[in-house]
């Protein structure tokens, strides 16, 4: 990954954390992440920080489970769920601007010169109706049973076509140098150590 060997790569992801989680709270017994890029900081000379973040804070995973139920209900999530999504994820930009700069300000009191800020692009876990090779039809529930996949038609395309699309806005995909000063936000780092200090070989 990006030219650095696999043992000077430190690995802090947290499956679930939030915005604030990365800059604040103690998640899954694990300090913020913005805590353990201090500790290695320090220690290293980090080259690049990679995340992905976004999705935690708009709930996408209960968003996902409600849509199953609308499944087995016939009764599609989206209808009530759009108005709530779309709230959430006006807030979104600010928490991912706001936490990419305490990841700068972090690398910064650490001295680190100029890394790069890299935000991975939210993935797209939903395909859309005419991607998905089950199709759901009155009492077939092939969808479900046989493609595991069981999301109604309106559902499949909310997720796929407006959900995942409003997260990325919010900056994903972009290269946030530390000179431009653009708001984005992590869970992965990359770092590349010191010639003279001692290289961490166990990643996080």
């Amino acid at each position: 990954m990006l030219g650095i060997p696999a043992e000077r790569r430190f690995n802090i992801a947290c499956s679930g954390a939030t915005t604030t989680d990365v800059t604040d709270n103690t998640f899954k017994g694990e300090e913020p992440q913005v805590k353990q890029l201090a500790k290695i900081a320090a220690e290293n000379n980090v080259k690049y920080v990679v995340h992905s973040i976004g999705g935690n804070d708009l709930g996408f995973s209960d968003i996902g489970f409600n849509c199953v139920v609308g499944y087995v209900g016939n009764k599609p999530c989206s209808t009530n769920g759009r108005s709530d999504v779309y709230q959430k994820t006006a807030t979104i930009k600010e928490k991912v601007a706001h936490t990419i700069e305490k990841i700068r300000a972090t690398l910064n009191e650490a001295g680190q010169e100029n890394p790069k800020i890299i935000l991975q692009a939210y993935p797209n876990p939903v395909s859309s109706v005419a991607d998905n090779r089950y199709p759901s039809t009155a009492l077939s529930w092939a969808r479900m049973m046989t493609g595991g996949c069981a999301l109604l038609d309106p559902d499949l395309e909310w997720l796929h076509y407006e959900v995942v699309q409003r997260l990325r806005p919010a900056g994903a995909g972009h290269l946030c140098e530390e000179d431009r000063r653009s708001p984005r936000a992590p869970s992965r780092r990359a770092t590349s150590p010191a010639p003279d200090r001692p290289v961490p070989r166990r990643a996080r």
